[in-house]
């Protein structure tokens, strides 16, 4: 540091520096002449620190001496771990974050699309549970005419018949009707295969009439067992149906089914014609499905 009115102060100064007081000097590159330093302040050096630490380096304020260099080396250093580093890992952190985000976005565009498409109308949904009760219908009017034809073929008592019959309304009312129906069909298939198997058991060769009633009785096990799983997969398409209602369609086609079962056999033995009790034109489950409608406006 040199006073104002010093003559190596007024050799290097050019210029009206105001009310300068002083100036800090500094040995020159070439170590032999002295230059003033652009350092003229602790608080006018923070430039110079701010410039170091952030590794940008513009260069118009540098250290010339061994010492100055050493700090400023130490200060690029500092910037480089203390910023560089911990900007590299909140970068990619909020990179990660941007793609998580977009992600979450896109699904939920992509889930609620979905939920657009499936957005059905009451008419709509009328139309699925008219359409799956009327295929287990069909299913079940279908097992009843074979449990009627083969079941007398196949030696199985009647009240066995009976039993699993409505063991299938019971089953499809209970609060898990899936695996209720699982185990009722378990239970018939598994009778089926035991007298799949006492038929298929080896028949002498020399007795043809037994082999031939051994092949019916087979054909027999395999048709009502074909009758079982055709009703079983049916049934799985009624969960969609509301319970109450569900109950309602079991209790009216179910046991009209049974009675025009009967009907039809008392008439087939007197040999008279079956009575045709829907007219024409007619779709009684329809028109359940719109008085259900009128009811359970909600479902």
């Amino acid at each position: 540091w040199v006073p104002r009115g010093d003559p190596r102060y007024e050799d290097l100064v050019t210029g009206d520096r105001g009310s300068e007081t002083g100036a800090f000097l500094r040995v020159s590159n070439d170590g032999l002449t002295e230059e003033l330093s652009p350092f003229d302040s602790v608080p006018g050096a923070f430039w110079w620190t701010l410039v170091t630490i952030s590794t940008v380096g513009y260069g118009d304020q540098v250290p010339n001496s061994h010492l100055g260099k050493m700090v400023g080396g130490v200060a690029m250093l500092y910037g480089t771990v203390i910023l560089g580093l911990p900007l590299f890992v909140v970068g990619a952190t909020f990179g990660q974050e941007y793609d998580r985000l977009m992600k979450a976005a896109k699904r939920r565009s992509s889930l609620q699309n979905q939920g657009a498409k499936a957005t059905v109308t009451h008419a709509e949904k009328l139309g699925q549970f008219a359409k799956a009760t009327g295929n287990f219908i069909t299913a079940y009017t279908n097992l009843s005419e074979a449990m009627e034809e083969l079941g007398t073929v196949l030696k199985i008592p009647e009240r066995i018949r009976t039993n699993w019959q409505e063991s299938v309304q019971t089953a499809l009312l209970e609060l898990q009707p899936v695996p209720a129906m699982d185990i009722l069909c378990t239970r018939v298939v598994l009778y089926l295969a035991e007298i799949e198997e006492m038929w298929n058991s080896p028949m002498p060769s020399s007795d043809p009439e037994a082999s031939q009633e051994s092949v019916i009785m087979i054909h027999a096990c395999r048709r009502l067992r074909s009758a079982w799983y055709r009703l079983n997969i049916t049934s799985c398409q009624l969960g969609m149906v509301p319970t109450e209602v569900l109950s309602k369609v079991l209790s009216e086609f179910l046991s009209n089914d049974r009675e025009g079962a009967v009907r039809e056999s008392k008439s087939a033995e007197s040999g008279a014609a079956a009575e045709k009790v829907v007219a024409p034109g007619r779709n009684p489950l329809q028109e359940f499905w719109q008085l259900a409608a009128i009811e359970h406006e909600g479902f």
